[in-house]
């Protein structure tokens, strides 16, 4: 578990506007408009968070927000008012099962279509039938979600101390993969539907095997960018941000989405084991993980949390209570330390981040059972 230590916060006062090439409205552009910005508490531990890990919004009621709790096994859905500005209802989601389906979850991604799926920081026995490794991500959608078994669409068991996950095409979702230190991509394939058990029409690929290093405790969220094929992963044992193109087709077949891999210099011959669900399992050889944020050089303390938002990336900082925006080339664009603008965000432990599509930016502070909405109040964003 990484320790807290305020005093690394102080490290986002040395930046000067110097230091970067331009900044963006949302970080106050360098430090010459944070008075343009706005951060606000709009959830807190009386809404139900319990160690807020990652943040999504639902597609096709954007006035949903979706928050997973470390803490325990749940997720919280806030509703917000006609204003967007106050959270008008929330519900804890959370039921019979939910320590095998969606145990200490780590992070949550949609797809367009209003299906989900979160991934799981555990490596013990989450029910009596099953080893300690039997984990992985679960599907679900919008439509019922009780955080249970009687709710969940599917589910894949091939790593346990999942950290991060983003939604990549159909019903595919590509994991930080901690238990393996690697990258690792599901595609569910056809759902099984409410409550069943049968997983064997999936296809599981893992890339960067051993490369990647889970540090206890702290989120290691993952952005795919579908334009490029990239997956943008947070390193956080080593201190960076790794870019693998992950070769991926995207197909439809019957009105059915799936992936298979397009790069002829790939290769997929060896099997993954164990296989617990009888499904394609394979190591993908030949992609190359590329660092292309170097955190010593941005200054970079924890990374933890990572967006994409107009071809910029966004990455939270665990210990200093930063976001840090960067090119995908990895070139440093701006920076802002949370409580220069909101003092009571001094000792935060930052996770997960999301845009809307308004530009304003979600947080979640695992540490002090908050979500914060920045915006830039008097600027196009």
């Amino acid at each position: 578990m990484v320790v807290k230590n305020s005093l690394v916060a102080l490290l986002g006062l040395s930046f000067s506007v110097a230091a970067y090439s331009q900044g963006v409205d949302i970080l106050g552009n360098a430090g010459s408009s944070l008075k343009t910005l706005k951060l606000t508490v709009i959830a807190d531990s009386k809404l139900g968070l319990n160690a807020p890990s990652d943040i999504a919004i639902n597609p096709l009621k954007p006035t949903d927000l979706y928050v997973v709790n470390h803490g325990d096994n749940s997720a919280v859905v806030l509703t917000l008012d006609a204003t967007g500005n106050k959270v008008a209802k929330s519900r804890l989601a959370t039921a019979l099962g939910a320590e095998h389906f969606m145990p200490n979850p780590t992070g949550i991604a949609f797809a367009p279509s209003g299906f989900f799926a979160t991934i799981h920081d555990i490596n013990t026995v989450t029910q009596d039938s099953t080893p300690w490794d039997f984990m992985g991500p679960t599907l679900w959608t919008q439509t019922w979600f009780d955080g249970g078994h009687g709710s969940h669409m599917d589910m894949l068991h091939n790593s346990p101390s999942g950290i991060g996950i983003a939604w990549v095409h159909g019903n595919t979702y590509v994991v930080n993969d901690g238990a393996h230190g690697a990258i690792t991509v599901y595609d569910f394939r056809n759902d099984h539907n409410y409550g069943g058990a049968d997983h064997s029409d999936g296809v599981t690929l893992r890339y960067a095997d051993g490369l990647l290093e889970r540090v206890e405790g702290v989120p290691s969220h993952i952005v795919f960018d579908k334009a490029s094929g990239v997956a943008y992963a947070v390193d956080t044992g080593h201190n960076r941000v790794v870019g693998i193109d992950l070769g991926l087709d995207y197909l439809t077949k019957s009105g059915f989405d799936y992936i298979s891999i397009k790069n002829k210099d790939y290769k997929v011959s060896r099997n993954l084991e164990p296989n617990y669900d009888g499904t394609i399992q394979r190591y993908v050889d030949g992609p190359v993980a590329k660092t292309v944020i170097d955190g010593a050089k941005a200054k970079l303390s924890t990374p933890s949390g990572i967006a994409l938002y107009k071809d910029t990336l966004y990455v939270s900082d665990y210990t200093s209570g930063q976001i840090h925006a960067f090119s995908k080339e990895g070139q440093l664009l701006d920076s802002l330390t949370l409580s220069d603008i909101l003092p009571a965000a001094a000792n935060s432990a930052l996770s997960g981040i999301e845009f809307d599509a308004k530009g304003n930016l979600y947080i979640t502070d695992l540490l002090n059972n908050r979500v914060y909405r920045l915006e830039a109040v008097a600027s196009a964003k």
